[in-house]
């Protein structure tokens, strides 16, 4: 009840990749190297708060140095690796439904269905993504693919690493963005996300994320950008899905204007 202790229990019957079964020390190995990371990425900075990792049996108990609204979701980016294998860097391996095949540099990512997979058998047999590289004039042919398919962009951010890079798209049509690229061969998927108007002055977007904060909602990323006149426009990815609908309701319930695809 005080916010300072949390209890796991860890599920029996999963398997990792490799067909070797998931156990308690996996998963203490999996927080404790990130608790213990030097990397400094935003998304570690909740693990902070942990003071201690303990395990009796199938349950695990992470005690905190102080109450954090952030610690439940970094856990859960804390993904279970086994404790002893040496080829993650690789052959990774995880325990989701699909399984590492292959990767060729700045072209694909290949996966495949992992029968024994512990949930819901995966629909697909295999999957191959195409990766965005980080080569001159990849961006370029991308915006051409989407204004030779009559796609009007609105807002566009960029990150990259050393080997692709992630473009995320406002546009007036995302299911025929989606399309054009594919079609071009570039891995694309439609994001739901919600667009909200605040007054374009200091603190508007500082009072919208307020109403999330009293709420212990978590965003995962957003986009904001002026339009004219005294309005600006704040679009928003919650991280966790289930909690869209109550995180829209609450900024429409604290005054602000929820914007549909039409209005943007």
């Amino acid at each position: 009840d005080d916010g300072l202790s949390y209890e796991f229990t860890l599920r029996e019957g999963v398997k990792f990749h490799n067909g070797d079964p998931v156990e308690m020390q996996d998963v203490v190995y999996s927080i404790e190297r990130r608790w213990n990371s030097d990397d400094t990425a935003a998304q570690l900075a909740p693990l902070s708060v942990i003071e201690s990792l303990s395990s009796e049996g199938n349950v695990l108990t992470i005690k905190l140095s102080a109450p954090s609204k952030e610690f439940l979701a970094a856990v859960m980016n804390a993904y279970i690796l086994p404790s002893d294998y040496t080829a993650q860097e690789t052959a990774p391996v995880g325990t989701g439904p699909f399984r590492f095949v292959s990767r060729s540099v700045q072209d694909n990512l290949v996966l495949e269905r992992f029968e024994d997979y512990w949930g819901e058998p995966a629909k697909l047999d295999k999957v191959t993504f195409r990766i965005l590289e980080n080569a001159e004039g990849r961006l370029a042919k991308l915006c051409r693919s989407l204004a030779d398919a009559d796609v009007d962009m609105l807002a566009l951010t960029i990150a990259d690493t050393t080997d692709y890079g992630v473009v995320r798209i406002i546009c007036d049509d995302a299911a025929r963005a989606r399309d054009a690229l594919a079609e071009k061969g570039y891995r694309a998927m439609v994001t739901k996300v919600a667009a909200f108007e605040v007054p374009n002055r200091p603190g508007g977007l500082a009072d919208l994320l307020g109403v999330l904060d009293d709420l212990d909602i978590p965003v995962e990323y957003g986009y904001c950008f002026s339009t004219s006149g005294d309005r600006a426009v704040d679009i928003l990815k919650v991280k966790l899905p289930d909690e869209t609908t109550r995180a829209v309701e609450a900024i429409e319930a604290a005054g602000f204007k929820v914007l549909s695809q039409e209005e943007l």
